[in-house]
């Protein structure tokens, strides 16, 4: 996620200003994720339906230290297959300016592939490496 560290460090004042909008939809939009049916224009799963996005309002168990009720914010997780357990989840409440979201859906939708030496043995199918 080097994309979103650098994007945080550009980010003169992360705290300040709220940017309402799905504009951190786009990577996976133009990255041809597909829309979710009963969720058009809010929510995008990964090409074989192991990651999804979500510009939603997010579940109450997500704290936000400058807490805007009832507007949206990110809620995105990976999962190996369905009914599987998360392998994770990444939330961005929606005081989280855009162009940090943006950085991350970026990073997810980028199809090419991460360096490692190992597959975990749920992902094998999934997962390449060289």
């Amino acid at each position: 996620m080097v994309a979103f560290a650098t994007a945080f460090a550009a980010t003169p004042e992360v705290t300040q200003g709220l940017e309402s909008g799905r504009a951190a939809l786009e990577p996976v939009a133009e990255a041809d994720w597909a829309p979710d049916p009963t969720d058009l224009g809010n929510t995008y799963w990964a090409p074989r339906l192991q990651a999804c996005v979500s510009y939603r309002e997010l579940p109450p168990e997500i704290h936000d230290g400058n807490p805007l009720p009832g507007v949206p914010g990110y809620i995105a997780h990976a999962e190996v297959t369905d009914l599987a357990p998360r392998q994770w989840v990444a939330a961005f409440s929606p005081s989280t300016p855009q162009r940090l979201v943006r950085a991350f859906t970026a990073c997810l939708a980028d199809p090419s592939p991460v360096e490692r030496t190992t597959v975990p043995p749920e992902a094998v199918g999934h997962l390449v490496y060289s």
